[in-house]
């Protein structure tokens, strides 16, 4: 999970965590497996060595970033970690350089231009009214469920 102070773990959390949390639950679930790192590819690699030290047995995990996401697979890459064979990735956010990790990283893409769009509208006197904005899976290959192309 993505933190600005990860040796802070009763830090406030955002919404990101709060969804993987209500998904975990709703299947019954435990939600308390998290390693806490800084935003980044650094801290996702750093997030590699946690995992695997923490959670052995960890088969699957989902990154609240892409760019942690991407250090996170080459961390595990560099233990000799498979993904997905070994651990499946996920991640959010729906970045450009998501589709170029290897293997490519199953990502929840935010529409962040119709979301900028929204901001400046909404800064230049242009009030919306409360906006939800959708998220759209893209599956690749990090997750084990897509085909290999």
């Amino acid at each position: 999970i993505g933190s600005d102070h990860p040796d802070r773990p009763d830090e406030p959390r955002d919404d990101r965590e709060r969804g993987w949390r209500d998904a975990l639950e709703a299947r019954g679930l435990p939600a308390d497996q998290i390693v806490r790192v800084y935003w980044g590819a650094a801290g996702g690699r750093e997030a590699a060595g946690q995992l695997l030290a923490r959670y052995p047995a960890a088969d699957a995990v989902f990154v609240s970033a892409d760019q942690q996401a991407i250090g996170l697979i080459a961390g595990l890459h560099e233990a000799g970690v498979a993904v997905p064979a070994r651990i499946a990735v996920a991640s959010f956010d729906g970045s450009p350089e998501a589709a170029f990790t290897v293997p490519s990283l199953t990502t929840a893409g935010v529409p962040m231009a119709a979301m900028a769009e929204a901001a400046v509208a909404a800064v230049l006197g242009n009030p919306l009214a409360t906006r939800a904005f959708a998220t759209t899976l893209v599956v690749r290959q990090s997750c084990g469920c897509a085909p290999d192309t």
